[in-house]
């Protein structure tokens, strides 16, 4: 950058900084670290020294303090944690130069500057404060709705190979008759959860660039893994349905005290939990052993006279739904900077 100076010395230690910011990989160095902790209903503090690059100084800051949240018509900042801490969250920063008496222009106020001018590399000092409001307002899914409503699928098949028994009382062997007819209509109810999880408040921004890529990847496929956020919905038993979108426009004012237009996005996540319980009619888990007890998901078909199996897809031996994991819908990975 015009101005700063050119040290093969510097470029040579900044390009050794092993650590690297979660969002932008922005390279910075840890110098120091202090703080202090408090018992019940106090204040637990700290504040790190790090160096990193004048140039960077306001990527590494917009990362520090991301966007803020919009809910109800009022303004969450919201912050990130100290590394290696899951309570520490970013209060302040201050920077200023590195060494003592060395000039510093990190905003390139100074375009014309004769080079040699500037030093490169600055000092910010970030304050991070653990306290119970903070944690909470900084909780992704605070502002969530989950609803859950009864539903069920209809199957109608067969059963040419059962046998009738008189009723609960008799036994399989003695009171029971061979079903003749095979077309005897047998109808069987499978009970399903609908989900419905609502979040009243998405930046648009937020939504365009980060959430709807992951929604898109997500649609019409199985969960690959626990699903927490729904009371740890096995795997493969959640089907992501789609989402209802609605825009709302609205007058906010934000942190410079000024009053502005904005648009949210109302969005409902559809899902469908199927899930039966299926014990001994899996695979033995050791060869000739007992057949395993197994909870079925939407990979699961009925079969007559036979009972629920996975059905795999030929000539690619793959599932009907493909899975992906998502836990990644609540907590997206954070795009590539453009």
């Amino acid at each position: 950058m015009p101005g700063f100076i050119s040290n093969p010395e510097i470029a040579g230690e900044t390009a050794s900084w092993s650590l690297r910011t979660s969002r932008n990989q922005i390279p910075y160095k840890l110098v120091e670290q202090s703080g202090s902790f408090e018992g019940f209903e106090g204040e637990s503090t700290a504040i790190s020294g790090y160096l990193i690059r004048a140039s960077d100084l306001l990527g590494f800051v917009n990362e520090l303090f991301p966007e803020p949240l919009v809910v109800e018509n009022q303004l969450i900042q919201r912050t990130s944690l100290m590394p290696g801490t899951t309570f520490l969250f970013a209060r302040r920063l201050r920077w200023r130069a590195f060494m003592d008496g060395l000039p510093i222009d990190p905003f390139n106020s100074h375009p014309g500057a004769p080079s040699q001018t500037y030093h490169p590399i600055i000092r910010v000092d970030v304050e991070f404060l653990a306290k119970n409001e903070q944690e909470e307002t900084t909780d992704p899914t605070t502002f969530l709705e989950i609803t859950g409503d009864p539903n069920g699928e209809f199957l109608h098949t067969e059963s040419s190979a059962g046998k009738w028994i008189c009723d609960r009382t008799g036994s399989p062997g003695i009171d029971s008759e061979t079903n003749k007819s095979p077309i005897i209509p047998v109808v069987m109810q499978v009970p399903t959860v609908d989900w419905s999880l609502r979040w009243p408040r998405v930046g648009a921004n937020y939504f365009k660039n980060t959430l709807l890529p992951q929604l898109r990847k997500t649609m019409g496929l199985v969960n690959s893994k626990v699903v927490p956020l729904l009371f740890d919905a096995e795997r493969e038993t959640l089907l992501f349905n789609g989402y209802r979108y609605r825009e709302v426009y609205s007058i906010v004012g934000n942190n410079l005290g000024t009053i502005q237009r904005e648009k949210f996005i109302t969005l409902d996540l559809k899902m469908t939990e199927k899930r039966i319980d299926d014990p001994g009619s899996g695979c033995p888990t050791t060869p000739g052993g007992p057949q395993a007890d197994v909870i079925r998901g939407h990979n699961d078909f009925w079969r007559p006279n036979i009972g629920w199996q996975r059905l795999l897809r030929h000539p690619s031996n793959l599932p009907v739904y493909a899975s992906i994991d998502f836990n990644t819908i609540f907590n997206p990975p954070v795009p590539p900077a453009p």
